[in-house]
């Protein structure tokens, strides 16, 4: 018995998908040709950036008009603006609560009703309920809220200082438009 024999099979020219160019033997295992499969390599890449970058500044967008971001920035501005303003011709300002003379530039704002985890209102911004102090009565000592209470009561009148209080309570929060008012306000 003879042994059968294969039929063999012509192969067909494959050609590229996008320039209809026969492949060469080295091309056979992709559908487009050396050329147009680094020109689509190149676009894709070009779209992946494009988008990537779109959402970044969508991102960084959507970030800057938080109440969070603003309120940040508006304290920022208004702190600065009322430490400069309050500072001597040499730049020293003094502590509310002890009476220190420290430079404006590590002075610190300070308040008797703190926002703590509240949203921003109006009375964060209040120049008549915010003092200047350094950092070891603000933070190391907690404001010393006894003598600066007794000190804003003894400058303001006890009424005013209700009123604040009742503020602090009862005041809606303030709206990204209110917070951008104020940092151009205050920006310097």
């Amino acid at each position: 018995m003879q042994p059968l024999l294969k039929p063999t099979t012509i192969k067909k020219p494959k050609n590229c998908r996008d320039c209809k160019k026969e492949l060469k033997d080295k091309e056979l295992f992709s559908s487009r040709c050396h050329i147009c499969f680094l020109k689509r390599l190149k676009e894709t890449k070009k779209k992946k950036t494009k988008q990537a970058s779109e959402r970044k500044q969508k991102k960084k967008e959507k970030k800057h008009n938080t109440n969070a971001y603003l309120g940040k920035k508006a304290w920022t501005a208004f702190s600065k603006h009322l430490r400069q303003s309050q500072a001597n011709f040499q730049g020293d300002v003094e502590c509310y609560t002890c009476g220190r003379r420290i430079c404006w530039t590590i002075a610190q704002a300070g308040h008797l009703f703190h926002r703590g985890r509240q949203a921003w209102k109006a009375l964060d911004f209040d120049t008549d309920h915010i003092r200047l102090q350094d950092f070891s009565c603000n933070i190391n000592g907690s404001g010393q809220g006894g003598k600066f209470a007794l000190k804003l009561i003894a400058e303001l009148g006890i009424e005013k200082v209700k009123e604040m209080e009742y503020r602090r309570h009862n005041e809606p929060p303030l709206t990204p438009d209110e917070l951008k008012e104020i940092i151009k306000k205050y920006a310097i």
